[in-house]
């Protein structure tokens, strides 16, 4: 059990993965009919469940990297045998489908459909869709094949809640799913800008280049753009309020030329992607 204890405190800050899983939980709770069918700890057990097998699943994909890049990490240094890690994985995909039937069986179907989107998924990911080797020569597909759960896990948060255990979505749950796409991809090629990363990692910048990224960069923020002024229209107040961040996020990347300048593009994606995880408050009180 102890090495299981570090494992987590080492790969899974707590902090981190329970200020992100909030997120979604909190907006979703202001997004959803004034009258609420049940506790945001359903959506919160499922999100956090999602992140913790989702967090080994990489770390087992990612073993062979992690050998030549992070050979510090819990696997490489042989912290936990393999067979016993991969067991691990299914016993997690097992409490997630067990999750799934305690949803379905409690009513909540809308619930219980988009969470078994998301466990289909998420396997889909750890088999890398079962086209691994053609995937992992295309960085940005095997991002977005990757980061299109979110969108289902940000409508699993707000169907929770409803009262009659189907949801109608609106406007206002597409546009949040989506923008929490948008700020978690941006999030994802922004902090993996290292300049003296292991080649073995095929980051962003070492695939495409500092103006490939900020080709990619850019075409996530139009999106941004895209779905904010479709929420808002000509409501500037609210427009701005969620442009700040990420035309911060590209006044930094255009100067990230060293490894001081890369951290602060990493720190302004994430506070950016904060900003969306909770812009479902923001939405709900203004509009």
């Amino acid at each position: 059990m102890e090495k299981w204890i570090q494992f987590f405190k080492e790969r899974t800050p707590l902090a981190s993965y329970l200020l992100i899983t909030a997120g979604p939980v909190v907006s979703g709770y202001f997004l959803a009919p004034a009258v609420k069918a049940h506790s945001p700890v359903i959506s919160f057990v499922g999100f956090f469940l999602f992140f913790i097998v989702l967090r080994m699943m990489d770390e087992y994909k990612d073993y062979e990297k992690d050998i030549l890049a992070h050979p510090e990490r819990p696997l490489p240094r042989g912290l936990i045998p393999l067979p016993e890690f991969n067991k691990a994985i299914g016993i997690g995909v097992g409490l997630m489908l067990a999750f799934n039937l305690f949803l379905f069986l409690s009513g909540m179907k809308c619930s219980a459909f988009i969470y078994g989107l998301v466990v289909i998924h998420l396997w889909l990911m750890y088999k890398e869709f079962y086209v691994g080797e053609w995937l992992n020569k295309k960085p940005v597909l095997y991002a977005f094949t990757h980061q299109l759960i979110l969108v289902s896990l940000c409508l699993f948060c707000i169907s929770t809640y409803r009262v009659d255990g189907t949801y109608h979505f609106t406007k206002l749950d597409w546009v949040y799913s989506f923008s929490v796409l948008f700020a978690f991809f941006c999030y994802e090629v922004c902090r993996k800008l290292d300049p003296e990363s292991h080649p073995v990692l095929k980051t962003y910048r070492y695939v495409y280049g500092l103006m490939g990224v900020l080709r990619i960069t850019g075409t996530l923020i139009l999106l941004h753009l895209f779905s904010i002024r479709f929420l808002f229209g000509e409501n500037e107040k609210q427009y701005i309020f969620f442009t700040t961040p990420i035309l911060l996020i590209l006044s930094v990347m255009a100067l990230s030329q060293d490894k001081l300048k890369f951290k602060a593009v990493e720190l302004m994606a994430t506070l950016n992607l904060l900003v969306f995880l909770y812009s479902g408050i923001f939405y709900a009180i203004t509009l």
